[in-house]
């Protein structure tokens, strides 16, 4: 081997030990994590983006096991992944319409599962699960299923939030709505997370006109939730 082969060995190693630091490494700075608090950024989030890559890999694991979807988006979003970081993960594309007034609107999904049974249900469910997560990182709530109590979908599902957020002060309400539900049913929602002496409601939905009417109309906390962007 002569001289010009060797150093060039020498170099390709030494950009290969760089590449392998630098993805090491947290997501973002200290400084950084302060400048997107200050726009609002929830703490849960910047804290996990100052991971290292293997912690939030097994941050992003931990999280899915209890959310049981997140979409491919929410995973660099909320964790700078790709798929390929978590090898040999239950993936499922899918063609949704995330808003329900807008029937034009289809867009090509990569939903990541925790479990098989995931890959049963509906793409407007599958969406409805995403969305749900969503609002999670929003609220900044820990993914810990002593706090965060996701619906199972049962036969009580109508009289059940999507999750139960249990808090300091009490356990909220947590739904996610496309666009889908009327007001009959909305209301028949909200009176009965009163029944069940939630002391909140966290509501998710896909505009921000229809969040303005539903706080304005029903007094509850809403927020946009656009899970699939």
């Amino acid at each position: 081997m002569g001289e010009a082969d060797a150093l060039g060995e020498v170099r390709l190693k030494v950009l290969a030990e760089k590449r392998t630091r630098a993805s090491e490494e947290p997501s973002i700075t200290g400084a950084e994590a302060e400048r997107r608090q200050g726009l609002g950024v929830p703490d849960l989030t910047l804290h996990i983006l100052q991971l290292t890559r293997p912690e939030r890999i097994e941050q992003a694991h931990t999280d899915l096991a209890v959310d049981g979807v997140m979409t491919l988006t929410q995973l660099e979003r909320y964790y700078d992944l790709e798929a390929a970081d978590l090898n040999g993960l239950l993936s499922i594309q899918e063609i949704v319409r995330p808003i329900h007034s807008r029937t034009t609107k289809a867009i090509d999904v990569t939903f990541l599962l925790a479990s098989q049974r995931m890959s049963r249900l509906s793409a407007p469910a599958l969406g409805h699960r995403a969305g749900t997560t969503e609002l999670r990182h929003q609220l900044g709530a820990v993914a810990n299923r002593e706090t965060w109590q996701v619906e199972k979908r049962g036969r009580l599902s109508a009289q059940q939030p999507d999750a139960a957020w249990i808090t300091p002060r009490g356990t909220v309400a947590v739904e996610y709505d496309s666009g889908a539900y009327t007001p009959t049913m909305i209301g028949f929602k909200i009176r009965n997370f009163k029944a069940l002496e939630m002391v909140g409601v966290e509501w998710g939905t896909t505009s921000d006109l229809r969040c303005q009417r539903l706080a304005g109309r029903y007094q509850i906390s809403t927020r946009l939730s656009e899970w699939w962007k």
